[in-house]
């Protein structure tokens, strides 16, 4: 199945095609998004098995709720803790392209890695933002999938977008349905 996968797509088109690994992975996430949509839950949390996160989690995305509450304009009558104006969160990723003009919503985080300590390839766009704060903007460039959350309607497109392959990998794939 990881192999057939892979080729999936139009034949004499130039495509990129996932690699085997690559494939797995995507299937992966494309099972755990099938899974989410079919029981019917608001919204769910992807975090990959990898991932290295802060102990203090749970009070970071009451901040990040926040946030985007704010930044979606959500009014205070909608109950749902992050509003309901967003498809995809992408919460844990390794890079984002950022501009001063981008519509921002900065808090302050202590658990922010110090723009000194940051070795990533987004290093000249980490630079741009606030240290030791949290920004949650409309992302223009997300890549990696460490984590992101969903939102029921927001999981049936990302099924629809992604669920045919056609592209080098799942987050990549993802932003550029984004």
């Amino acid at each position: 199945m990881i192999n057939a996968f892979s080729l999936i797509g139009s034949h004499g088109q130039e495509k990129d095609h996932p690699t085997p690994g690559r494939s797995s992975a995507w299937l992966a996430h494309l099972d755990l998004i099938k899974y989410f949509y079919q029981s019917n839950l608001g919204t769910a949390l992807v975090i990959e098995d990898d991932v290295d996160w802060d102990i203090n989690l749970k009070v970071q995305m009451k901040s990040i709720a926040s946030a985007v509450r704010s930044l979606t304009k959500t009014p205070e009558n909608v109950s749902a803790p992050y509003g309901q104006g967003w498809d995809v969160l992408w919460i844990g990723h390794c890079g984002e392209y950022w501009e001063e003009g981008f519509e921002t919503v900065v808090f302050d985080d202590v658990a922010v890695c110090p723009q000194t300590s940051y070795n990533g390839w987004a290093k000249q766009y980490i630079s741009r933002l606030p240290d030791g704060r949290r920004s949650v903007y409309w992302s223009n460039n997300p890549v990696c999938s460490f984590a992101y959350a969903l939102t029921h309607g927001g999981a049936r497109k990302v099924l629809e977008l992604t669920g045919s392959g056609q592209g080098e990998a799942f987050d990549v794939k993802m932003m550029g349905e984004c």
